[in-house]
């Protein structure tokens, strides 16, 4: 298919469930949209195994050092942009190890510049100049054929990085040449070409998926808790608290303590608790087991008999 085929995508086709839209009354449309977005999970279950594969190279990545990048125009922009920006408060990253560039800087972050996205060697040079060969790049185009992304992932693999790419349509004739192309095909939209919709929905999920089951492998959560947060104002500590309780078994008067005694982290008040140690053998044996709490409490255990 010529990439300038736009008639040929599913994000750009008429859907027939729509049709009348404007003859509906509120409750009627609603319930249209509502009934479309019931689809997206269900396309992105049908991918979970791409999703995986990437996830694994996420993870291979940053075991070594290196970062991940998302990249998109238009809504497929801001939603990296908005993944990338929440992995650091959530996660206890530094910035740079998630982080997001779209089509036409920062200013299309408010104002769409839907010019940009038709710059391929603009996006080449976005990428370009700023990764290296342990990055993720992870393009991200409803419709598969965004000039920008693509000539983003060309660059990322001259660069020797991975490359991912999250698309809404069949990857049939769209000559990716990406490690995994993850193609959760959501159909048309409610509006034709609206791919801010179930696209984007669809995006959102996927990316969800990734940067947090990455960070789930990389030992940033125990059991279902979330214990590599950054506590950065009173809210935060109270949660803090709560997950050492809630990990332990410890009533939050004695929660409470184990924070104040490891210095407000988390982690080491965990296994303080679970393994019965000091705050410096906490952290010993956390550095280890590379921030493993599960692992550290074991050898935690070992080193004190």
């Amino acid at each position: 298919m010529p990439l300038t085929d736009y008639e040929a995508l599913v994000t750009e086709q008429r859907n027939p469930r729509s049709e009348g839209l404007d003859r509906m009354d509120t409750a009627e449309i609603l319930k249209v949209i509502n009934d479309e977005d019931k689809t997206v999970p269900y396309a992105v279950a049908d991918v979970i195994p791409e999703i995986a594969k990437a996830v694994d190279i996420v993870v291979d990545r940053l075991k070594r050092g290196g970062q991940v990048l998302y990249v998109g125009a238009g809504t497929s922009g801001r939603l990296g942009i908005v993944d990338a920006a929440e992995c650091p408060p959530t996660f206890g990253v530094d910035p740079e190890t998630v982080s997001a560039i779209i089509a036409g800087g920062k200013d299309a972050i408010f104002q769409a510049v839907e010019e940009a996205e038709d710059d391929e060697a603009l996006g080449y040079s976005d990428v370009a100049e700023r990764v290296t060969p342990d990055y993720v790049v992870v393009g991200i185009s409803a419709s598969g054929v965004t000039p920008y992304v693509r000539g983003a992932l060309r660059a990322a693999r001259d660069a020797g990085c991975a490359t991912v790419a999250i698309i809404c349509t069949s990857v049939v004739d769209l000559d990716f040449e990406v490690d995994v192309v993850i193609p959760v095909v959501t159909g048309p939209e409610v509006l034709i070409g609206s791919t801010r919709m179930k696209a984007g929905t669809a995006q959102k999920l996927v990316l969800n998926m990734i940067s947090t089951a990455s960070m789930v492998r990389l030992g940033k959560v125990y059991d279902n808790l979330l214990v590599d947060l950054r506590v950065t104002n009173k809210k935060l500590r109270n949660r803090a608290i709560r997950i050492i309780s809630m990990a332990t078994g410890r009533n939050l008067n004695e929660s409470t303590r184990l924070f104040e005694e490891s210095g407000g982290n988390v982690k080491a008040g965990i296994v303080m608790a679970l393994a019965g140690v000091s705050r410096e053998t906490a952290l010993e044996a956390l550095e280890e087991a590379e921030g493993d709490v599960r692992r550290a409490t074991d050898l935690a255990k070992d080193q004190s008999g």
